[in-house]
């Protein structure tokens, strides 16, 4: 296992997205001299959509160190 494999979701893929595939999404945000911020969000494809299995706080003012 890598650390990032196929499929991936993004434009163009012509990967079909079966039951019980695992996905994350790792968005980041960087400012140059500051530091950066990634949240990683984890899915599980079922018979009826996605299930979000993270279980993280998702509102911005609760991810902000100080």
């Amino acid at each position: 296992m890598e650390g990032h494999e196929r499929p991936f979701l993004d434009i163009g893929s012509e990967d079909i997205l079966q039951p019980g595939m695992i996905f994350s999404c790792e968005p980041g945000i960087y400012e140059q001299g500051l530091g950066g911020f990634r949240h990683s969000d984890t899915f599980v494809v079922t018979e009826d959509g996605i299930e979000v299995t993270t279980k993280y706080p998702r509102d911005l003012s609760e991810l902000i160190i100080e």
